[in-house]
């Protein structure tokens, strides 16, 4: 199956696609698009790294989407990728990381993404520069709503620290679920939040194959303001959080073929041209 190894950086930070809304065709294009990077290529030299090949065929067998035009519908989304850039957050303030700076069709169904070196230095090295969580692409691609999609990074990552056991128990204030999710003014009432929001993630990621997750109110004594901060200045019980109980007894699978694609990656040469080839381990595949 293939993975993806999402660095911590990234999954928190907002995407964005110019003054262009995101679509879930856009989603699902840069997720297979991550999951062909390999994570443990050294890029001390980021031009040595710079080509990534998709197949147009996988992307929409991936996507289960069916139409007339589905074929144009889905070079148009890779064309728009272009514009696509994550914006993350750190001691240096925002920083905008563009994903390709060049998309090129080598024949009806190969296209040819040029990684930005920004984005090349994210994605590649994981396992030395940064924490990272390894996401099963097929998990994604199964999840119909953007914010579904946010979530279950987290959710993985908490599975991944407690990697000897099958269920764990994360724990989210209100604030922490707005800010994630970038709600913005969005879903301003803990019952709208619940409805439009934690209700359908729970329901998308429970149809998820081995996949169980519940979730329950956290409340405390206090006052939550519109955007979701907790004021201690009432006897007033109020939801503060959310619980969310996650269990899957397949993923550590998972976590170990990423080692061991780790492990066997150390002794393979770096070709200029690669993508990583996540059906057999350990392994470059060259497509031209």
């Amino acid at each position: 199956m293939k993975t993806i190894s999402m660095p911590h950086s990234l999954m928190y930070a907002q995407l964005i696609l110019g003054d262009s809304r995101i679509t879930k065709s856009h989603m699902r294009a840069i997720y297979l698009l991550m999951a062909n990077i390999n994570p443990f290529h050294d890029v001390s030299d980021y031009d040595d790294y710079e080509h990534v090949y998709m197949s147009l065929k996988e992307l929409i067998a991936m996507s289960c989407l069916k139409s007339k035009s589905i074929e144009k519908e889905m070079s148009d989304v890779l064309f728009s990728l272009i514009d696509a850039a994550f914006i993350t957050e750190g001691f240096g303030g925002k920083q905008e990381i563009k994903l390709i700076s060049r998309v090129e069709f080598v024949d009806e169904d190969i296209v040819c993404l040029t990684l930005t070196k920004e984005f090349t230095k994210k994605m590649c090295n994981v396992a030395l520069s940064e924490g990272y969580t390894t996401i099963p692409l097929d998990y994604l691609f199964q999840l119909k709503s953007r914010y579904s999609q946010i979530m279950l990074g987290p959710l993985l990552t908490q599975l991944s620290f407690k990697c000897r056991t099958e269920k764990v128990v994360r724990r989210f204030s209100v604030e922490d679920i707005r800010e994630l999710l970038h709600l913005g003014e969005k879903y301003k009432s803990i019952r709208e939040l619940k409805q439009n929001v934690i209700n359908p993630i729970v329901k998308q990621i429970n149809y998820i194959k081995d996949f169980q997750i519940s979730v329950e109110t956290v409340k405390s004594r206090g006052k939550v303001t519109d955007i979701g901060k907790l004021k201690n200045n009432s006897n007033k019980l109020v939801v503060a959080g959310f619980r969310f109980t996650i269990s899957n007894k397949t993923y550590q699978k998972h976590k170990l073929e990423t080692k061991a694609k780790y492990n066997k990656s150390q002794f393979l040469p770096s070709d200029k041209i690669t993508n990583w080839d996540h059906e057999n381990l350990g392994q470059y595949q060259e497509l031209k």
